[in-house]
This record gives C-alpha cells, structure tokens and sequence, in this order.
C-alpha cells in the first residue's frame, strides 16, 4: 500500500517557520523549524496531527539526542531555539503501537 506524505509548512508570523513531512503508512516523520533574525520568540510548540497518543516514538535531534516520547507528548512538545537564525531538526518514527 503506498503511503500517504503530508508535507505541511507553516509561516508563523514573520518570525518563526516549521515544516513538517509525516508518511502515515510507516509512522514516521520529519519536523523542520527555523527560528528568523528578527524573532523574539524562542519557544514554538509543535501541532502535529495523525500522531497515536498512547503510542511511542522514537525521536533524533539534529544535535543526535535522542527521546522516547508518546504521541501524546511528541504532538504538542515545545522546541527551544537559543538564538535567531537557528534550527531544529526532529525526526520520528513509531516503535510501540498502543
């Protein structure tokens, strides 16, 4: 069965931008945020959908952390971006179904 790919990317006001990449049919995903120069924000709290809330997922940091998280938690978890102009990467994928 081919798998359904979201690909979402999201302007959020002038100072912060999150894509998100989910394959549903192999519960997995990729979530891409950028914080802009002149944003004085620093936190951004994912909206992802689709996810299993009592489910685990394994998830990478860029920087290589790595995180067991339920859907639940990964769905709504807060991304901290130290300074403008930085990033995060996080991909995701579902090793525990609920």
């Amino acid at each position: 069965m081919a798998g359904i790919i979201t690909i979402l990317s999201i302007g959020i006001l002038p100072h912060l931008e999150m894509k998100s990449h989910t394959v549903t049919a192999r519960n997995c995903g990729m979530v891409q945020i950028f914080r802009r120069k002149n944003s004085p924000d620093a936190d951004f709290q994912l909206k992802l959908c689709g996810l299993i809330p009592d489910a685990i997922y394994e998830t990478e940091f860029f920087s290589g952390e790595k995180k067991r998280l339920s859907g639940r938690e990964l769905a709504s978890l807060t991304i901290h971006l130290d300074s403008p102009r930085s990033f995060q990467i996080l991909r995701y994928k579902m090793i525990r179904s609920a």
